[in-house]
């Protein structure tokens, strides 16, 4: 029993022995088991604390403009997008201002807009084509350089690539002398567009901007929509784009001339001596300019593969731009003071260049007077531009294929300018000017607001007007060889039919008939008598702040042949031509 009692002793030491044993074995096991579940929660708990930065770049872009130039038959340069309906900048001219060789030319005034030259050759031989098609440009003001393509014409949202060539090809039979640059529009099958397997793409874009001269706000609104059917062999998409901007600009104009100044040395009033062929003041122009500027272009596109050999796009762009601006403009007038007048000769400034720098308030002697004009004019450029073809892309066997595109291009300027300018002869003893900034610092004293007045000569309008259309067609063909040392033989032929008729009328004015009472109470309600403004013109330099505000639409309203589009008649500056031409080609590579 002993014994019997000593087993059941040491098997129950065993067993509780063994237990123990299982116990931490399984308290470790759990324990082991369930670390990766506790890390995977804390991770997942972690997750979520963590804030997501996505990064894009433009990587893709960039190989793609490689692509094109590496396959290039002549030296060009290129750039592409990549992302739906955008170019790195907001505008054409602004991307293509990074490309070796290329300037862009600006034009705030709205009556050009933004030009491309190569390597230092002007717009007007710089030739610009929209998928391969010649198209119109309203040229500067409707008058002059309409060779020179203004690029505000084509939204960014539809364009893929631009490609600048600065050496031509006999394949383009129509480059200019400093080159080319193509507008590569988006063909509505381009699988590049298509993510993930969808049909369907689509970017929405709005933005908003503000100057640091000018008070308002300014929006653009682009949006571009495209589908394809599901056997990817039809395709569409349409693009809209609205904008507007207020933007600001100062301007001063000094008009510089040579005359000798009659100088009283002894303070006598006198002329003492005469300080000959001195630079001076003839008129300031004092301009500043708040512009209302609205853009809304419309493109749209179909591209159907009819075939394994055949493929047909068709497509359109069309533009309106808008640029306005009333612009108050002060224009003090000094030669009639110089040529008649004598001057203190301590209170001018003459330096070793025998310019004069500076005149204080008391220089000139006398009763000379200064006239000073009041300009508040209106200036509005209006273009409405349209681009629309229709291309085949044919395989006719292994070795030769062909493209034949037929195109329009139209093009609509219209420039309204309404210039009343109110005059008043202020004491010349009451003004002073200085150069010391670089910038000629105007201080008129004392200007009576309801002394100024319109003539019955200063009532001006002037009108511009251009229309032009084009039509044309395209063959191309390309023809395969493999003989070793000819790869291709390139042939084909270009035709175009144009016609533009552009008009300036005479500058006439509408404020004849009028009494001088008349024009005298319409010159004190076109202009606010309860104070001036500053503009905010050069605020860094104190340059002027002496700006009435001016009332267009009370002279509008009083002299209505003033804002109403009338027949001014036409003066001889008119352009009316009508012209065809077609070229051939034949190239090998």
């Amino acid at each position: 029993m002993v014994i019997n009692t000593n087993l059941d002793e040491n098997l129950g030491n065993k067993m509780i022995k063994k237990s123990i044993l299982t116990s931490a074995i399984i308290t470790a096991l759990t324990g082991i088991t369930a670390l990766p579940v506790m890390a995977e929660t804390e991770a997942k708990a972690n997750q979520k604390d963590v804030e997501v930065i996505e990064v894009k770049g433009i990587r893709n872009s960039i190989l793609k403009a490689q692509h094109l130039k590496r396959n290039a038959d002549s030296v060009i340069d290129a750039i592409s997008a990549d992302d739906l309906g955008k170019f790195s900048d907001a505008a054409i001219s602004d991307a293509m201002q990074r490309i070796p060789g290329v300037q862009i030319e600006r034009n705030d005034g709205g009556q050009e807009g933004d030009r491309a030259s190569i390597r230092g050759l002007g717009p007007t031989y710089v030739s610009t084509t929209v998928s391969g098609r010649t198209v119109l440009s309203s040229g500067t003001e409707g008058l002059s350089n309409l060779r020179a393509f203004n690029l505000e014409v084509i939204p960014t949202d539809v364009i893929t690539s631009v490609i600048v060539k600065k050496t031509p090809t006999a394949s383009d039979p129509e480059s200019g002398l400093a080159g080319s640059v193509e507008l590569q529009t988006r063909k509505p099958l381009d699988n590049a567009q298509f993510r993930d397997g969808s049909n369907t793409f689509g970017s929405l874009t709005i933005q908003g901007d503000k100057g640091s001269i000018g008070d308002e706000q300014g929006t653009r609104f682009s949006g571009i929509f495209g589908q394809r059917s599901e056997d990817g062999k039809l395709g569409y998409y349409v693009s809209y784009l609205n904008s507007e901007s207020h933007p600001g600009r100062d301007q001063l104009f000094p008009q510089v001339s040579q005359r000798d100044l009659k100088l009283d040395t002894t303070g006598d009033g006198q002329a003492d001596t005469v300080a000959e062929d001195v630079y001076t003041i003839h008129k300031i122009d004092l301009e500043p300019i708040r512009e209302d500027r609205s853009r809304e272009s419309f493109a749209a596109a179909v591209q159907w593969q009819a075939s394994d050999d055949l493929e047909i796009t068709a497509d359109v762009v069309f533009t309106s731009f808008d640029n306005t601006s009333i612009r108050n403009r002060v224009a003090p007038v000094f030669s009639s003071a110089f040529d008649n007048g004598v001057l203190d000769a301590s209170k001018i400034t003459i330096d070793d260049n025998n310019t004069l720098q500076a005149i204080e308030k008391g220089a000139f002697l006398g009763d000379q007077e200064i006239t000073t004009q009041f300009i508040p004019f209106l200036y509005a450029n209006k273009t409405e531009s349209t681009v629309a073809g229709i291309n085949f892309a044919y395989i006719i066997n292994s070795d030769l294929t062909m493209s034949a595109d037929f195109h329009y291009s139209g093009v609509d300027y219209e420039q309204d300018l309404d210039l009343p300018i109110l005059l008043q002869d202020i004491p010349a003893s009451q003004v002073s000017f200085n150069n010391s900034n670089g910038l000629y610092s105007v201080d008129l004293g004392n200007v009576p607001l309801d002394q100024y007045r319109l003539s019955q000569d200063t009532g001006l309008t002037r009108d511009i007007f251009l229309d032009g259309e084009q039509f044309g067609a395209r063959f191309d063909f390309v023809q395969t060889l493999d003989n070793g040392w000819l790869e291709s033989i390139d042939f084909g032929f270009r035709w175009t039919s144009e016609e533009v008729d552009s008009v300036r009328t005479n500058m006439k004015s509408q404020t004849t008939g009028f009494t001088d009472e008349e024009l005298a109470d319409i010159s004190i309600a076109a202009i606010d008598q309860t104070g001036t403004s500053s503009y905010n013109f050069y605020p860094d330099d104190n340059v002027f702040s002496q700006f009435p505000i001016g009332d267009l639409n009370a002279l509008y309203s009083a002299i209505p042949n003033l804002g109403n589009r009338i027949d001014l008649g036409v003066d001889p500056n008119r352009i009316l031509f009508i012209s065809g031409r077609c070229v051939c080609y034949l190239c090998g590579r």
